[in-house]
């Protein structure tokens, strides 16, 4: 059996990774990635357009040939940072077009939107900002939300999730469901995490890997103490049990994201081993009205938001 390496080791092989060749290779827009979230951390001001500034310099250096949707979606990501008061993002839209801040967004007000979408044959999810059923314009990669009036739309696919997407997914699938040897609640926590995009409430809702990272939003996850996350984050030092494992749990979480695994938690957004405290319950109706619990998986408990 293959020996466990030591944190030191394990750290110096994360630095070799992240700076090897074939790395850059695969995913030639980490760097880029890294500096637009750095500029989103950064707040309004200089040190925000500096980053901005250094990422559009990585940015030119793509070959559009190749990565043509990729750069579009970058650019737009570099021109929607540039918002003020929290906006984040750009979209096509058509004047007229009401915007609904989240202030406004009451269940009541929410529960009529939806009916009015439905009556009109519209899937009210695609009408929320960063949503994954947003339609996208394929010239620009931005989403896209002009009314349709009944006509046959072909509808765009979404560019497909980030390999740091799917990455994290699969770290939080192996931290959260490996132990248990439960490939359908690896299933069932991905899905959570994959039903916060575009919901209010939760912060950040506008990309998978933030969600996931996000802190004191899922116990263990990018947490340095718990074991399972850290041994997700180096591959290469993962005994060949652990690879196998791993490998198991990243596919069911690619799976999930593609759709050809159903999310089998019934909309949820949160889970919890077990019954939540009275204060986590707290937090939960901050966002919303109480929560619904929706079904019970390897022992843990999934809910979302009541009227979602």
């Amino acid at each position: 059996m293959k020996k466990r390496r030591g944190d030191r080791e394990l750290a110096g092989d994360i630095v070799t990774l992240l700076n090897s060749e074939p790395d850059r290779v695969r995913h030639p827009d980490m760097k880029i990635r890294s500096l637009l979230q750095q500029a989103k951390d950064a707040g309004d001001g200089p040190l925000r357009m500096q980053y901005l500034g250094e990422a559009q310099k990585h940015i030119a250096k793509l070959d559009r040939a190749r990565h043509g949707g990729l750069v579009s979606r970058l650019q737009g990501q570099v021109l929607a940072l540039q918002g003020r008061g929290g906006d984040c993002r750009v979209a096509h839209v058509t004047p007229g077009e009401s915007v609904i801040p989240e202030s406004l967004q009451t269940p009541e007000l929410l529960a009529t939107l939806r009916a009015a979408a439905q009556a009109q044959g519209i899937d009210p999810t695609r009408l929320i900002v960063g949503s994954r059923r947003n339609s996208i314009n394929p010239s620009t990669g931005q989403p896209e939300f002009y009314d349709y009036n009944g006509e046959d739309i072909e509808e765009v696919d979404v560019p497909a999730w980030s390999p740091q997407e799917i990455d994290d997914a699969g770290a939080m699938a192996y931290t959260e469901a490996a132990g248990e040897h439960n490939p359908e609640l690896a299933q069932a926590v991905v899905s959570a995490a994959k039903n916060r995009l575009g919901v209010p409430g939760f912060s950040p809702n506008d990309n998978l890997s933030g969600i996931i990272r996000a802190p004191g939003q899922f116990q263990g996850i990018n947490d340095p103490t718990s074991q399972p996350w850290r041994v997700s984050q180096f591959p290469t030092a993962m005994t060949q049990d652990e690879t196998n494992t791993y490998n198991q749990y990243r596919d069911i979480a690619r799976q999930t994201l593609s759709g050809q695994l159903p999310d089998n938690t019934g909309g949820a957004t949160s889970f919890y081993t077990g019954t939540p405290s009275q204060k986590t319950l707290a937090g939960m109706m901050a966002r919303s009205t109480p929560p619904v619990l929706t079904t019970n998986i390897g022992g843990f408990n999934f809910y979302k938001p009541r009227g979602r």
